[in-house]
């Protein structure tokens, strides 16, 4: 328990925090000063967060909660081998001449981190009840709420073209660095795939979660399932290729995994009766034909966006495969040749130095000399090369060749096994027999899969949406086991009472 004095402290945090779910959708606000550099990743959010961190670390250092610290072993030994392959990676390779010098790119890349580690531990260190989930979901919910309006007013403009496309991109420039982009929706984000990923690993993990669970943070149970529907519908308008071929699937598998696992349950409990009473056979026949009402409803809503999709030709480029061409070619024709690419160079680079890597966020400096042949055709980048002017500076645009390519395998396997303690965590919430935390650890659950599918086409580890919602499930679990520790110590206790009674 607080001090009555720490109150008001506890109240200015919850404000702040409140003001950092609503205001996550701003990806890339225009008014931060110079310090931030040219980078995209800008979050209106990160201005609460800042004031927010020192009071949330006071508040749960005045509680004594320390469960929080175990997370951060394992994520502290991947940045301690981050920072070793930082330290010694202008020392190993000779970086090529430029404007862009070794240090400037480190101090830049550890600055990213750091800002997805802020709003990690923002969100570990708000919750310490389950009180504060709900509060938090409802606030989240109130950014999507905010999302989903102006991006069916984007739709008005940019595809239907009910609004005038300039007045608003000059809206949008208002609060973002970059304007509209035609034929697609990015709401308040950078860009549509920004707003993909934000669907994917901030909203949808609780919708879905909600929807499988039955649990609800307000009274009004339409909630959840109007903002799900909606959201799938702005996830569509996005043309996100990656955001829908992770979003879609991902719904499909926990769909079917949670109605398989239901069935499944109610044949044991059919078994374990011995007889079936005609109410008892009227009711499961109502509970199917509602379930398979909602399951017809999903495929009728599925069929919908796949014909929406259709209609799209930067989409239906993605069902064109020719097998006479090969398959460079078919990624070259759905404008993934670039991907490929420096994915290819970053293995390369990867494997010259396996160990300890060229030094995070370094690795742009050699994926140039690195390329394959064939990426002449499809990298506008080679054309800089072929001229006077200096080519930008790289990304792999694959988290998981970046981080072997910048820390080595050493550094890899700590943040793997980071997640194998994270997903350790979220199944023992999941089997939990309370609502609450089966809930939090489904939501956990898709989150995970959807960061390892995500980590494939993008390498920032500055976006907020997968550390923020991290930071929410390991922050209910350490609450779970300071509970836990709380039952054990009261249960001892007794146990030694009755025990010296006796």
């Amino acid at each position: 328990m607080l001090p009555k004095r720490w109150l008001w402290v506890q109240r200015v945090a919850e404000v702040l925090w409140y003001l950092v779910l609503v205001t996550l959708p701003v990806t890339s606000f225009r008014y931060y000063p110079d310090i931030f550099g040219t980078t995209a990743v800008m979050p209106l959010a990160f201005t609460p967060l800042a004031f927010l961190l020192p009071l949330a670390f006071a508040l749960q250092w005045k509680r004594g909660s320390r469960h929080w610290l175990d997370a951060w072993v394992i994520l502290g030994a991947f940045l301690f081998f981050t920072a070793v392959s930082s330290a010694l990676g202008g020392l190993t390779s000779t970086i090529p001449p430029g404007d862009i010098t070794y240090a400037s790119r480190v101090v830049r890349a550890w600055i990213s981190l750091g800002v997805g580690l802020a709003f990690f531990m923002g969100a570990m260190w708000m919750h310490r009840h389950i009180l504060d989930l709900q509060r938090s979901l409802r606030a989240l919910y109130a950014g999507l709420g905010l999302v989903i309006v102006w991006g069916f007013l984007q739709t008005a403009g940019v595809i239907l073209g009910m609004v005038d496309f300039e007045h608003m991109d000059t809206l949008q420039r208002l609060f973002s660095i970059r304007g509209l982009v035609p034929g697609r929706v990015s709401a308040f984000a950078f860009e549509p795939a920004w707003l993909a990923d934000q669907i994917i690993a901030l909203y949808l993990p609780w919708l879905v979660a909600s929807l499988l669970t039955g649990y609800r943070v307000s009274r009004y149970r339409w909630l959840e399932p109007l903002l799900f529907l909606l959201s799938l519908i702005i996830l569509t308008l996005t043309y996100s290729r990656s955001g829908i071929l992770i979003g879609i699937p991902l719904l499909a598998v926990f769909s079917s995994a949670f109605v398989i696992s239901r069935w499944l349950q109610g044949r044991k409990k059919a078994k374990l009766s011995e007889s079936i009473t005609t109410p008892l056979a009227t009711t499961r026949r109502k509970k199917w034909l509602g379930r398979a009402w909602k399951l017809g409803l999903a495929v009728v809503i599925l069929a919908s966006l796949g014909v929406l999709l259709s209609y799209n030709n930067y989409f239906a480029t993605l069902w064109q495969y020719d097998p006479r061409t090969g398959i460079i070619d078919y990624v070259i024709d759905i404008k993934a040749g670039a991907r490929l690419a420096y994915a290819w160079a970053g293995t390369q680079v990867f494997l010259h130095s396996p160990w300890l890597g060229v030094g995070f966020g370094a690795s742009g400096f050699y994926l140039y000399d690195n390329l394959p042949d064939w990426s002449i055709t499809v990298l506008p980048e080679i054309a800089y090369r072929l001229s006077l002017t200096p080519p930008p500076y790289p990304n792999i645009k694959n988290l998981y060749i970046r981080l072997l390519a910048e820390t080595g395998l050493i550094g890899f396997a700590f943040f793997v096994i980071f997640f194998l303690y994270v997903f350790g965590d979220l199944v023992r919430l999941f089997a939990s027999p309370e609502q609450n935390k089966r809930f939090t650890g489904l939501a956990g659950l898709w989150l995970l899969l959807a960061f390892l599918l995500r980590a494939f086409s993008q390498d920032s580890l500055a976006l907020p949406n997968m550390w923020l919602c991290l930071g929410i499930v390991l922050g209910v679990s350490a609450w779970t086991k300071d509970e836990e520790n709380a039952l054990g110590s009261a249960g001892g206790r007794t146990k030694a009472r009755d025990e010296a009674k006796g």
